[in-house]
C-alpha cells in the first residue's frame, strides 16, 4: 500500500520472489509443477490511504439486470480475479471495467451516493495509476480488520502549501478524532492505519521524535492512550536512521484497552544492538510520560532562587534574507547576498546556525549591508541595534557562542541581548515581546524597567556557561517543542539561578579560557574546562547526587 505505483510494483515484484524461491520443481511436471502466480491487482494498490471511501446510505443500491447489486458484481469478479489466468483473467478485467462503465453511465441514478459512484467507476486496478481514495473492505476484501499495519508514513507539516488540498479533504471527512493544531502528515496516518486494525491487531510506524514532545501530537498521544495498548517505544534519536534531518522513534500500539498494559521503552545507542531498558509503568498510571525517552529518569528538579532567561534577555531570531514579497518579490535570493570574502558591498561579517558549534565559530562569510537592498528589501530585517551589543547566539542544535563583534546572522540563530544593553532602544519588536511574553497592558514601561535591572545582575559569559551546560541543555530538552532543535520560546523558560556578580566570576574566568582556546585553535580541547563548569553549575544549582546522574546518563 502506497501511494506511488513505483512502490507498489517494486513490492510485488518482491512478492512473486519470494513465492517462487519456495516454489519445488518436478521436471515430469506441467510448468514443472511450479504454481501459477496469483494476480495481485487487489492485493497491492497505489492510493491515497488518508481518504475513504464514501459510505453506502440506505435504500441506494442500483441493480444491473440479472445480477446481484452492481456493487456485489464488482466484489465478486475482484475475488475472482485472484486465481483466473489466461483468457479468463482477461475476461473477468474487460467484464470489471464495463461494469464500472455502467455506473459511469448511469450515474444519475445514484442518488446521494454520487461520490461513491465516481469513486468506483475511475478506479482502475489494471494499470499503473494511483487513486486518490482507499478502502481496505473494497479494493482488498477484508471486512474484519489487518492482524499487522506497518508502515513509514511522510513526515509533513500539515499546513504545508504544497497539501493545503489534501488537508481539506481530511478535515472534511469528519473521521479522525486526532488531528490538533498544526499536525504533522503522519499523525493522520497513524490513526487511519489503527483504524482498519481488527482486535488484536498490531500497528507498528516509524515516525518523528517529535511526536514525543511537540503540542499537536498531544492529542493522537491521549487517543491511543484510551484507544490501545502501546507495547513498546524504541526511541532511536541517536541514530541516523535516515539521510533527511528527521530523528525517529518506532511506536506499536495493539488494538485492545488493557488497563493493566506495561510498555517496554528502549532507548538506542548504536546499529550493534546497543540499547538501554528503560524505565517504564502502567500506561492508565504513567500517561503521556511514556513518550518521553527522559520523563521515567527524573522526578522534576526543584530550582530555587531562579530568574527565567526571557527577564534577562531579549530574545530574538536573526534576520530572514529573503526578498520581500510585497516590494521586492524575486529580486533576488539570500545567496545573491552573501560573499565569501569581504568587499565594500558585502561589509559586515555575518554567520549561520551550521557554521557554530559550542564557544566556537567554524566559518564567517559577509552580508552584503547598507544598500539599495539590504536590509531595506529583504523579508525580515530585525533592527540594527539588536547586532551591536554583546550576545549570545545559539543554533538549534549547535550549542552557543558569544559575540563582541557585531555579527550578523540569519534566522537559524537566536540572538540574546542583555535587557540593559537596548536601554535606549524602543520598537515594535520589542513592544510585543514584552507584551506577549508578560501578557502586560499599561505596564510595560514599569516591565521594561525590571528588565533592565534584571540584567544588570548577570554577567552574560555566566549565562553561556549555564546555556552550553549539561544542565542548561537538560532544562531546555523538557521545555522543547520540537526535537528537531531549540527554539526561542524554549530558551526564554531556561532557569537562571541568581547569584551576586562577583560569584558569577569563577565560572566567567574559565569561559573566558575556552573562547581564548578556541580563538587561537578552533580544534582545541576544552572538554575538561567544560567537564569543570558542568560541575559548578550542579553545585550552584544544589543537585543532589541522584539528580546529577539523571542528567549525567541522558
Amino acid at each position: 500500500m502506497d501511494i506511488q505505483p513505483v512502490a507498489v510494483e517494486i513490492a510485488k515484484l518482491r512478492f512473486f520472489l519470494s513465492l517462487i524461491v519456495d516454489e519445488d520443481t518436478e521436471d515430469d511436471k506441467e510448468n514443472r509443477g511450479v504454481i501459477p502466480l496469483p494476480n495481485l491487482e487487489f492485493k497491492f494498490v497505489a492510493a491515497n490511504t488518508l481518504i475513504g471511501f464514501t459510505k453506502m446510505t440506505a435504500g441506494s443500491k442500483y441493480h444491473m439486470s440479472g445480477y446481484e447489486t452492481i456493487i456485489d458484481r464488482l466484489k465478486k469478479l475482484r475475488n475472482e480475479h485472484f486465481s483466473s489466468y489466461g483468457q479468463k483473467k482477461k475476461n473477468i478485467e474487460r467484464e470489471f471495467i464495463s461494469v464500472q462503465n455502467e455506473i459511469a453511465k448511469n450515474i444519475h441514478l445514484w442518488s446521494g451516493n454520487i461520490n461513491q459512484a465516481l469513486q468506483l467507476s475511475n478506479w482502475n486496478p489494471f494499470s499503473h495509476e494511483s487513486i486518490h481514495w482507499f478502502d481496505p473492505g473494497w479494493m482488498f476484501g477484508d471486512t474484519d480488520g489487518f492482524d499487522i499495519v506497518l508502515g513509514n508514513p511522510p513526515y509533513v507539516r500539515a499546513d504545508n502549501p504544497e497539501i493545503a488540498i489534501l488537508r481539506e479533504k481530511i478535515l472534511s471527512s469528519k473521521s479522525y478524532k486526532s488531528l490538533w493544531e498544526k499536525w504533522d502528515l503522519y499523525v493522520a496516518f497513524m490513526e487511519k492505519g489503527f483504524s482498519n486494525l481488527k482486535r488484536n491487531g498490531v500497528l507498528e510506524f516509524i515516525i518523528s521524535d517529535a511526536y514525543m514532545t511537540a503540542k499537536y501530537a498531544e492529542k493522537s498521544q491521549e487517543y491511543f492512550l484510551n484507544h490501545s495498548s502501546i507495547k513498546r517505544i524504541d526511541f532511536c534519536s541517536e541514530l541516523k536512521i535516515f539521510d533527511a534531518a528527521i530523528k525517529n522513534i518506532i511506536i506499536e500500539f495493539e488494538n485492545i484497552k488493557d488497563e493493566d498494559n506495561i510498555p517496554l521503552r528502549l532507548k538506542h545507542i548504536n546499529f550493534f544492538g546497543n540499547y538501554i531498558k528503560l524505565k517504564t509503568g502502567k500506561q492508565k498510571v504513567l500517561r503521556n510520560k511514556l513518550f518521553n525517552v527522559n520523563s521515567m529518569y527524573q522526578k522534576d528538579l526543584l530550582l530555587k532562587n531562579c530568574i527565567s532567561w526571557e527577564e534577562i534577555c531579549y530574545v530574538s531570531i536573526g534576520m530572514v534574507l529573503n526578498a520581500h514579497e510585497d516590494f521586492a518579490k524575486g529580486e533576488f535570493k539570500k545567496e545573491d547576498l552573501i560573499a565569501d570574502q569581504k568587499d565594500e558591498i558585502h561589509s559586515r561579517e555575518y554567520i549561520e546556525a551550521k557554521w557554530i558549534q559550542k564557544y566556537q565559530i567554524e566559518k564567517k562569510k559577509y552580508l552584503e549591508w547598507k544598500t539599495e537592498r539590504v536590509p531595506s528589501k529583504i523579508r525580515r530585517p530585525t533592527f540594527p541595534e539588536l547586532y551591536y551589543p554583546d550576545k549570545i547566539m545559539m543554533g538549534g542544535m549547535t550549542g552557543a557562542i558569544y559575540d563582541e563583534d557585531g555579527l550578523l546572522c540569519n534566522h537559524s540563530i537566536t540572538i540574546s541581548v542583555l535587557w540593559k544593553d537596548l536601554k535606549d532602544v524602543w520598537n515594535r519588536s520589542i513592544e510585543m515581546s514584552i507584551k506577549k511574553d508578560f501578557d502586560l497592558s499599561n505596564k510595560k514601561y514599569l516591565k521594561r524597567k525590571e528588565l533592565e535591572q534584571n540584567s544588570q545582575r548577570f554577567s552574560l559569559k555566566y549565562l553561556l556557561a549555564i546555556l552550553n551546560s549539561k544542565l542548561g541543555m537538560y532544562l531546555l530538552s523538557k521545555v522543547r517543542r520540537s526535537q528537531l532543535g531549540f527554539y526561542p520560546d524554549d530558551l526564554k523558560k531556561l532557569s537562571i539561578k541568581i547569584i551576586p556578580i562577583e560569584e558569577q566570576k569563577q565560572i566567567v574566568e574559565i569561559v573566558d579560557q575556552i573562547l581564548s582556546l578556541k580563538k587561537s585553535n578552533p580544534n582545541a580541547d576544552t572538554s575538561k574546562l567544560e567537564e569543570d563548569i558542568d560541575w559548578l553549575v550542579y553545585e550552584l544549582y544544589d543537585l543532589t547526587e541522584d539528580e546529577i546522574e539523571i542528567i549525567e546518563s541522558t
